[in-house]
């Protein structure tokens, strides 16, 4: 079957930039006072792996991330080496991407009524930490709500997830105690055993 000119022409564009990366990264090997910009693995991942689904990531975002997005349409006719915008706009498209998990970029419905109306009430922020000034009683309120829901004494909430674990876990444990760490915990576990001065020793994931 004979292929048509714009097809062999992007066979031969993703030839090119298939070979091209390869060149970049016998260049480098070759620079041996120099740190490598590209690893072996990431080089095979982007060529091989990344650049086949690329036109399903980085696509732009034309209203606020909310349950459903208008995505900008595009066209590729180079195996996602490059892109063509084509003006139209894909409506209703299902966000299962996005920490906008519940609805605050959105500027109607539920979530934007209720944030209007505690802004007006609390203000921005707090402007301090809860252990001086920032303690609001809606921090009470919902720590209560939290310990009520798991069924304990009591609980306490942070108002970042990364900050919980590099924090936290410097205040449960110190010098003189032992972590078992997955070598696939997220870094906020990572650095929060590192600051604690614990003797950390990490395990092979779903070695057990």
């Amino acid at each position: 079957m004979a292929s048509s000119p714009s097809s062999a022409t992007s066979e031969t564009s993703f030839a090119t930039g298939t070979s091209r990366s390869a060149t970049w990264l016998r260049r480098e090997r070759k620079q041996k006072d120099f740190v490598p910009l590209y690893q072996d693995f990431e080089n095979f991942y982007n060529r091989n792996l990344y650049i086949r689904i690329r036109d399903t990531w980085n696509i732009p975002v034309c209203c606020p991330p909310g349950a459903t997005m208008d995505l900008g349409e595009r066209l590729t006719f180079d195996y996602n080496w490059t892109f063509k915008y084509t003006g139209k706009v894909m409506k209703g498209i299902i966000n299962i991407g996005s920490y906008n998990y519940l609805g605050f970029a959105e500027n109607t419905g539920a979530c934007n009524i209720a944030d209007v109306a505690t802004t007006q009430k609390y203000g921005v922020g707090v402007s301090s930490t809860r252990c001086e000034m920032g303690n609001l009683d809606i921090h009470g309120e919902l720590e209560t709500l939290v310990a009520r829901f798991l069924g304990v004494e009591s609980a306490m909430t942070f108002g970042m997830g990364f900050a919980t674990n590099s924090m936290n876990i410097p205040a449960l444990t110190g010098k003189g105690c032992l972590i078992l760490s997955d070598e696939l915990n997220h870094a906020s576990l990572v650095l929060g055993a590192r600051l604690s001065g614990s003797t950390i020793r990490v395990f092979k994931h779903n070695s057990g």
